[in-house]
């Protein structure tokens, strides 16, 4: 489904970047992530309640142009 979306961004002539936020401790959505190129670009500390816990979120992004 991620590269049906990267082909889909690619081709439609508009969308020139793509940004995703995930948990940091997420580690296999982080290497899934970077194994299609997005990089992380920044740490978002505090972001995401669950159950009374906060967590840090990367915000990683892949340009297409």
């Amino acid at each position: 489904m991620i590269r049906r979306l990267i082909d889909f961004c690619k081709g439609n002539g508009i969308t020139a970047r793509i940004q995703l936020d995930t948990r940091c401790d997420n580690e296999v959505a982080v290497k899934l992530y970077e194994r299609f190129g997005f990089e992380i670009e920044g740490r978002l500390k505090n972001t995401t309640l669950i159950n009374g816990e906060y967590f840090e979120l990367y915000v990683m992004g892949l340009m297409l142009q």
